[in-house]
């Protein structure tokens, strides 16, 4: 799917600047966008955010209201946009919205977004402009016309500035092909508009905090979505990574401690997701009970007791925690849990939902004894990019190199690893799979942690000096700086480093 990180030419928006807000001031001021309002009440509708839509259905606008409720805060229903084609067929918003819903749904397969597609396309004579031009986005998406849809959606939300479900759509999909700066221009492009929406200042903080890592504006605009709606899920997982990125774990872990009893109502993989946030801030903090705590909320919220592991996403959350136990050396708890998820990493369905997942599923399969499974995935995606255009396939050529070296980790080939990552440990070339940086840090721990295993210290001094450097609250980064200075024979450095590991860890 990915093309590179910033092909194509867009509406432009603005470049604002938060850094000279105090944190109690709204980000940008602006002029409120007016309603539309010169249709006929028998044939049109207003929908949620006061565009016009062609139905007699008040049922179906209700539904299509409820859709761009589910999305914006990742809810549990989102299949509520089929009730609106239930309850008028012939709306040609309600099926753009439902083809889109089911393109993003793997156990659709009764369903195809096509069908939702002619029906719209049938009805075009008396849509909105506003109708059109989603059906236009999202017809390019569901034909895989991933440049045009980003267009789309510049031009969509130039002339419907008020549309955050056109938004968070649009800035996802630019997530998953790894621009994302333009994730940021979507958002500064509709922000004068939403200037009272917590679901706008949410999508900001993430596209902020993603591009460039500018992590003091993500955290005034996270809590600007938080300070208008404390229970925006969105705006808590933005905040929860500035907290976890700047080492303020205690911060983090109490925040997210008050929100998880509201997480219930998330779709599943955002419930997930949220905790694993969680368990990551307990790791990276370290401590004595690091491990027991971690390993508690993986089996209570992440794996073991998810009732709704069928969920083909959830194994990405999963995998991405039980690599960073690996690393850690805690092989048992890995071996033990990755035991209980071979049933779901062996069944190709879930398959091809996601580049990072089947990374991640490369991995487990490896590591949990199914080379001859874990071969065939890696094959299927290598001839996956082999296939493409050359402009998409070589931006993707890191990313088959380190789907190799997840293989050869996983069955404790360290040179080989070595070979395939070299020496370049950065992680941003890995971006156009669609993750964000926080996902990504394990592939560099894994990075260190293969050549100190290969015996060779001394390019993992350099890039661990770094880590500490720029993040220096985690105990772990140090331990692996002290190993690498005692393996070059760096014995007062070493001594230096593994003194403060211990002070940290001693700390929690």
């Amino acid at each position: 799917m990915a093309e590179g990180v910033d092909g194509g030419s867009y509406a432009q928006s603005g470049s604002f600047s938060y850094d000279h807000l105090p944190q109690d001031d709204p980000l940008v001021s602006g002029t409120e966008v007016g309603r539309v309002s010169s249709f006929d009440e028998e044939e049109y509708r207003m929908d949620l955010w006061g565009y016009p839509v062609r139905t007699r259905s008040d049922a179906c606008v209700s539904f299509i209201n409820e859709f761009y409720r589910q999305v914006l805060t990742y809810g549990a229903e989102r299949q509520v946009i089929l009730k609106a084609t239930d309850a008028d067929g012939s709306c040609v918003l309600a099926c753009a919205l439902a083809a889109g819903h089911l393109l993003t749904q793997s156990d659709s397969k009764d369903l195809n977004p096509n069908m939702y597609l002619d029906a719209a396309k049938s009805n075009l004579d008396k849509a909105t402009s506003y109708e059109k031009l989603v059906l236009a986005v999202i017809s390019a998406w569901v034909q895989g016309q991933i440049g045009e849809v980003i267009d789309l959606h510049f031009q969509l939300l130039t002339q419907f500035p008020k549309d955050l479900a056109s938004l968070k759509r649009g800035q996802t999909i630019c997530f998953y092909m790894g621009r994302q700066h333009d994730m940021l221009r979507l958002a500064e492009l509709v922000l004068p508009a939403n200037k009272e929406s917590p679901f706008m200042y949410g999508m900001l903080a993430f596209a902020l905090l993603e591009d460039g890592g500018r992590m003091r504006e993500a955290e005034i605009a996270a809590k600007k979505a938080l300070e208008i709606e404390p229970l925006d899920v969105w705006g808590q997982h933005a905040l929860v990574h500035v907290l976890q990125h700047e080492c303020r774990f205690k911060e983090a872990l109490t925040f997210a401690a008050s929100c998880g009893n509201t997480w219930t109502s998330c779709c599943s993989f955002m419930y997930t997701h949220s905790w694993w946030h969680l368990a990551l801030c307990e790791l990276e903090q370290g401590g004595k009970d690091a491990l027991k705590r971690v390993v508690e909320v993986y089996d209570a919220h992440i794996w073991g007791s998810n009732a709704a592991a069928d969920n083909s996403q959830d194994c990405l959350n999963a995998l991405g925690l039980l690599l960073r136990l690996d690393i850690r050396g805690h092989r048992d708890v890995v071996t033990t849990r990755l035991a209980d998820m071979q049933g779901c990493l062996l069944d190709e369905l879930r398959w091809h939902t996601e580049w990072l997942q089947d990374l991640l599923i490369v991995w487990g399969l490896s590591r949990g004894g199914h080379k001859a499974e874990a071969q065939r995935l890696l094959q299927a995606l290598t001839h996956r990019v082999e296939g493409i255009e050359e402009k998409q396939r070589t931006p993707l050529q890191p990313v088959i190199s380190l789907a190799k070296a997840l293989y050869e980790y996983g069955v404790r080939n360290f040179g080989a690893v070595c070979e395939l990552l070299d020496l370049d440990p950065s992680t941003s070339k890995y971006k156009v799979m669609g993750a964000s940086d926080e996902q990504l840090d394990v592939f560099q721990e894994l990075w260190c942690d293969a050549f100190l295993r290969a015996g060779q210290s001394l390019p993992v001094v350099k890039v661990a000096e770094q880590r500490v450097l720029e993040r220096s609250e985690i105990p772990f980064t140090w331990r692996v700086l002290a190993m690498a200075y005692a393996d070059l024979g760096e014995e007062a450095k070493a001594t230096s480093a593994n003194a403060r590991y211990l002070k940290l860890e001693a700390a929690q």
